[in-house]
C-alpha cells in the first residue's frame, strides 16, 4: 500500500478517477500527525475486524463489503507519513508481499482447484496451508523471472510473444477437451458412469413449468386433476427423476406434481440463511398451496442432518424467534424450536386437510457416508499415470449413525401428527448399503444425494403416491 501510495502521487493518470482520488492525498497531506495516526488506526481496525468477523453466512459482497473498503480507503488516505503506514506497511515482509500480491493471486486459485481435483480431502486447513506455501513460491518466481523481466525490458514482443503462445495454446487445448475433441486420459480406466454420477443433474429438466413468476417459485408438470405437492430442499428434488419417468410412462394414469422447493430451503417455518434468501417465504406459499382442493398429497422430504447434526460450514441455519436469531445447533434452543415449527406445520396441514381425504408424508434421510460418494471410488497416486477403481464397503450402521438422533424425533413427530413415514433407509438398505449396482452403475451422487440415472429406474418407493394402486 506505502507504494501503490506514491504511485498514485507520482502517476495520477493510472489511478482511476484521480482528480477525486489526488483532492483525498491532498487532505491528507494537510492534515496533522495526529489525524493521519488515528485515520489508519481505524482504517486497520477496520480491516482486521472484517476478517475476524465476516464468515460465509453473510452476504458478500454487498453492505459488508463497506468496512473493508473504507479501512483500505483511510490507510490510502493516512499517506506514506502516518505511523502504521510507515512502521507497519513499508516494512520489507508486507512490501514483499505487495510486490508479489498479483501473481500469488493467479497462482493460489488453480493450486486450490487442482487439490481439490486430486484428492478429495484438499479442503483441509493443513494442506491449504502447504499449497498456498506453494503458491507464494511460485508467485516469487514469476515476479521475478517474468514480470521484472517484462517491465525492465524495453523490446516486450521478445518476452510476451512466447508467453502470450503459450496462452493461446493452452486455451485452445482446454476448449478442445471441454468439447470433448481431445479425449480425457481417464477415459481408458472405465470411470464414465462414476463421473457421470458425481456431476448428475436432473432437476428441474425439460418437463417442470413455472407456475408463475413469484420470486417463491412453484413448478408444476402436467395439468391433471389430483395434484401431488412436494415440499422440500435437494433431497426431495433428488426423487424427481422418477417422477418424471412414471408421468411420462403413465400420461392419464398418474396424477400432476407441483415442486415447492429449492437447494438449501429446510421445509420448515421461520428457518433461513442469510446465503439463501430464496428461501424466505417458500415454505408458507407451499402450505397455502396446499389447500387447493385438487392437493390430495403432500410430500415433505429435506436433508434435516445438514441442519441440525452435520451443518455444513459455509452456511448458518437459524430460525428466528421474534427478535433472536437461534442458530441450529444439535441440542441448542434453536434446534429444538425448528422441530417444534416442523411438527406444528405438520400438524396444522393435518388437521386442516385429513378431512378433506389428503394425505401426508414425510421421507425421512437417505443413507448418508462420505464412502458412498462416487468420486471416491476413483484412486489415483501421486506421480502414477494410472487409474484404480475401489468399491467401498458400507454397513448400514455406519451409513445411519448420524442420522440417528433426527430420524427418531421426525418418526415421533409423524406419529403425533399422523402423518405416514417412508424410511429410504428400509428400501436401499439391508444388513449393507450397495454403492453400486451390478453393471456399475453408482447408487449415489455424493456422501448423501442418490444419482439421477439410478432413481430413475430402481427407486420406486415414492411410485405408491403417484401411481393409482393396480387392480386385483
Amino acid at each position: 500500500m506505502y507504494a501503490h501510495w506514491h504511485v498514485f502521487r507520482r502517476n495520477p493518470s493510472r489511478c482511476t478517477e484521480s482528480s477525486r482520488f489526488h483532492q483525498l492525498l491532498a487532505k491528507a497531506d494537510s492534515q496533522g500527525e495526529l489525524g493521519r495516526n488515528i485515520a489508519t488506526t481505524i482504517g486497520l481496525l477496520l480491516i482486521i475486524g472484517s476478517v475476524l468477523y465476516l464468515n460465509s453466512s453473510m452476504l458478500f459482497p454487498g453492505w459488508w463489503a463497506v468496512p473493508p473498503t473504507l479501512g483500505s480507503l483511510l490507510l490510502i488516505a493516512g499517506g506514506p507519513d502516518a505511523w502504521i503506514n510507515r512502521q507497519v506497511l513499508a516494512s520489507r515482509p508486507m512490501v514483499f508481499i505487495g510486490l508479489i500480491s498479483y501473481p500469488l493471486y493467479l497462482w493460489h486459485w488453480p493450486l486450490l482447484s487442482f487439490g481439490n481435483i486430486v484428492a478429495l480431502d484438499a479442503a483441509t486447513p493443513a494442506v491449504r496451508i502447504v499449497l498456498l506455501i506453494v503458491a507464494t513460491g511460485l508467485a516469487w518466481l514469476t515476479y521475478e523471472y517474468v514480470e521484472r523481466q517484462i517491465r525492465s525490458n524495453p523490446l516486450l514482443i521478445p518476452v510476451a510473444l512466447p508467453l502470450a503462445a503459450s496462452i493461446a495454446a493452452i486455451g485452445m487445448i482446454g476448449f478442445l477437451s471441454f468439447h470433448e475433441s481431445i479425449p480425457p486420459r481417464s477415459a481408458g480406466y472405465g470411470l464414465e458412469r462414476i463421473i457421470q454420477a458425481a456431476n448428475g443433474v436432473a432437476f428441474p429438466g425439460p418437463h417442470l413449468r413455472d407456475l408463475d413468476a413469484a420470486p417463491t417459485l412453484l413448478r408444476r408438470q402436467d395439468a391433471l386433476a389430483k395434484t401431488v405437492l412436494f415440499i422440500g430442499d435437494s433431497f426431495i428434488e433428488q426423487y424427481y427423476p422418477r417422477i418424471d419417468w412414471l408421468l411420462q410412462r403413465n400420461p392419464t394414469g398418474s396424477k400432476s406434481v407441483v415442486y415447492a422447493s429449492n437447494g438449501g430451503c429446510p421445509p420448515i417455518p421461520k428457518v433461513q440463511a442469510d446465503h439463501h434468501l430464496y428461501c424466505l417465504g417458500l415454505v408458507e406459499r407451499a402450505v397455502q398451496f396446499a389447500n387447493d382442493p385438487n392437493v390430495n398429497a403432500i410430500v415433505i422430504g429435506a436433508n434435516c442432518i445438514g441442519y441440525f447434526v452435520e451443518m455444513d460450514p459455509r452456511y448458518a441455519y437459524y430460525i428466528a424467534d421474534g427478535r433472536r436469531r437461534e442458530a441450529l445447533l444439535a441440542g441448542s434452543r434453536g434446534a429444538e424450536l425448528a422441530l417444534t415449527e416442523l411438527q406444528s406445520m405438520i400438524s396444522g396441514m393435518i388437521s386442516g386437510l385429513i378431512g378433506k381425504g389428503k394425505d401426508v408424508y414425510l421421507v425421512l434421510q437417505s443413507p448418508r457416508d462420505h464412502a458412498l460418494d462416487p468420486r471416491r471410488m476413483i484412486g489415483k497416486r501421486w506421480g502414477a499415470s494410472s487409474f484404480r477403481i475401489s468399491i467401498p464397503v458400507v454397513s448400514k450402521d455406519a451409513a445411519t449413525r448420524s442420522v440417528r438422533p433426527i430420524v427418531s424425533r421426525l418418526r415421533a413427530i409423524a406419529i403425533a401428527t399422523g402423518a405416514r413415514v417412508i424410511d429410504p433407509i428400509d428400501y436401499l438398505c439391508g444388513e449393507y448399503c450397495p454403492v453400486m449396482t451390478s453393471d456399475g452403475l453408482p447408487i449415489d451422487r455424493d456422501e448423501g444425494h442418490l444419482n439421477p440415472s439410478y432413481v430413475r429406474t430402481n427407486v420406486g418407493y415414492l411410485d405408491q403416491i403417484l401411481m393409482p394402486p393396480a387392480p386385483r
